[in-house]
C-alpha cells in the first residue's frame, strides 16, 4: 500500500508530512508532489553528507491521480464552511483523485474495488445531527452536486462517527455526447485529421472545465452549483454552527477570501 499520510500539525512519526490539505492539494494540481519532494530533500542531503553528488538532471514525472483519499475528522476541524466546500472540490478533482470511464461496469457486488477512485469521509455524528444548517441529507447533497463527479456508495452511522463512500464516476452529459457523435461521424468524412483536432481540443476544454479549482489563479469557481447553508436553519438554542458551502471566490467579500 503506496500511502500519503498529511496532517496539519505532523505527526510522532516521520512519514507524516506536516501540510495542509488545500496547499497540498495545490501543489498537485500544479504538478508538484510534496511528499515526493520532501524523501527526494532528505535523500539529497544524506548524500551530499556522504560525499555523494547527484549530477542528473531528470524531471520528475507529474503525480498521478490516488486509488483514495481518506479525510477522517478532517473537515470539522476546519472552521470555514467555505474552505470544507473547497477541501472536497479538491478531494473529487481528478488531478488528485482517479476518474473513472465510460468502460468502467460497476456492479452491486463489487461496487467498491471497480470503478473511479473513492472517496472516505469520517465525521463526528453530532456535527450533523446538532447543526443549525447541516444534516447528513445535506452533505450528502453537497459532495454529490453535479460538478464533483461523485456518488455515494456506502454509509455507516453510529451514536458517535459518520462514515461515508464515495467514488468518481463517468457521467457525460447529453451535448458531450453529440459532440462525440460528431466527432465519430466526421473521422469517416474525408477530414480526419481535422475530426481528430477538433475532438482533441475538445476534450481538453472539458477537462479544464470540469476542474472547479484554477491552479494559476487559485481560485474556485462552481458556477451554478453554489450551494449554501441548509435553509431555514434547524431550531434550537444548542446547536453548533457546523456546515458545508460552495461558493466562487469571485462571490466572496474580502473577508470571506481571506
Amino acid at each position: 500500500l503506496d500511502a500519503v499520510p498529511i496532517d496539519l500539525h505532523g505527526g510522532q512519526h516521520d512519514s507524516v508530512l506536516q501540510v495542509d490539505f488545500l496547499d497540498y492539494a495545490h501543489e498537485y494540481c500544479a504538478g508538484k508532489d510534496l511528499a515526493v519532494a520532501k524523501s527526494e530533500g532528505k535523500a539529497k542531503k544524506e548524500k551530499d553528507a556522504n560525499g555523494h553528488r547527484d549530477e542528473s538532471s531528470l524531471s520528475p514525472s507529474p503525480p498521478q491521480p490516488f486509488d483514495a483519499i481518506v479525510m477522517s475528522l478532517v473537515l470539522n476541524f476546519q472552521g470555514d464552511p467555505r474552505k470544507r466546500g473547497d477541501m472536497l472540490a479538491l478531494a473529487s478533482d481528478s488531478r488528485i483523485l482517479k476518474s473513472s470511464s465510460s468502460e468502467d461496469q460497476v456492479s452491486s457486488s463489487n461496487r467498491i474495488s471497480k470503478g473511479g477512485g473513492m472517496l472516505f469521509v469520517v465525521l463526528p455524528s453530532a456535527s450533523l445531527d446538532n447543526s443549525r444548517y447541516c444534516d447528513l441529507e445535506r452533505f450528502i447533497e453537497v459532495t454529490t452536486n453535479p460538478l464533483f463527479q461523485l456518488e455515494l456508495v456506502e454509509k455507516k452511522r453510529s451514536s458517535k462517527l459518520t462514515l461515508l463512500a464515495f467514488r468518481r464516476t463517468f457521467k457525460a452529459s447529453r451535448q458531450q455526447e453529440i459532440e462525440d457523435e460528431e466527432d465519430t461521424t466526421n473521422k469517416y468524412s474525408g477530414q480526419q485529421q481535422r475530426a481528430m483536432e477538433k475532438s482533441s481540443g475538445k476534450k481538453h476544454m472539458r477537462e479544464q472545465n470540469a476542474h472547479c479549482y484554477d491552479v494559476d489563479k487559485k481560485e474556485f469557481d462552481y458556477g451554478n452549483h453554489e450551494m449554501k447553508r441548509l435553509q431555514p436553519p434547524k431550531p434550537g438554542a444548542k446547536r453548533n454552527n457546523f456546515a458545508v458551502i460552495l461558493k466562487s471566490c469571485h462571490n466572496r467579500t474580502p473577508k470571506e477570501a481571506n
